[in-house]
């Protein structure tokens, strides 16, 4: 019986984390910089709408003044989540060893979730467009397990080599327990 040896731990390219954060990015860079004119206008435009002596006049006159500091806040706020974003992305690893097929993840709490190498099925290769520009795939894992049938590995930078290895193990795996797959149609 083969021993639960390490063999490799991958995870998503960092090309992958900064895209998945990127909008929100940009949002945070736009609020903080632009947004207290724009927070601004459209005060503006509840004052020119409304009756003289009104609250909104009122909110209007009070808020005015404030709008760059709310204008930082909402930035912040936003970056705060794209940086939640990112470490979500970057705090996930996908840990192969001569047994099995380890999903970790998690930023505060860590989950972690494992296929037996014996229950691999079949492996797909993709490569969006999107992807293909930034030279990056994804491997996509089906197995018959309950808790995770479908495991996509994502962002990796060479995915068919991933792909290559990760047989090998399932091959050897099969061979050592005396597993036998039987189509039925």
């Amino acid at each position: 019986m083969l021993d639960d040896s390490h063999i490799l731990t991958t995870r998503p390219s960092t090309k992958i984390a900064v895209l998945n954060s990127s909008g929100m990015i940009f949002c945070a860079f736009v609020v903080t910089f632009f947004g207290d004119n724009l927070i601004r206008a459209m005060m503006a435009s509840i004052y020119l709408g409304t009756v003289e002596g009104s609250w909104q006049e009122s909110f209007v006159v009070t808020t005015h003044g404030y709008a760059w500091v709310i204008a930082i806040v909402l930035g912040l706020i936003l970056a705060a989540g794209a940086a939640l974003q990112y470490l979500a992305v970057r705090m996930r690893f996908y840990i192969v060893s001569t047994q099995r097929l380890r999903y970790k993840r998690g930023i505060f709490s860590i989950s972690e979730d494992e296929i037996d190498l014996g229950r691999v099925r079949d492996y797909q290769v993709r490569r969006p467009f999107w992807m293909r520009l930034l030279h990056l795939g994804d491997l996509v894992v089906h197995s018959t397990d309950r808790s995770i049938p479908i495991l996509v590995i994502p962002g990796q930078t060479d995915p068919e080599d991933l792909r290559d290895a990760i047989r090998n193990l399932v091959l050897e795996r099969q061979k050592v327990t005396g597993f036998r797959e039987i189509e039925t149609t």
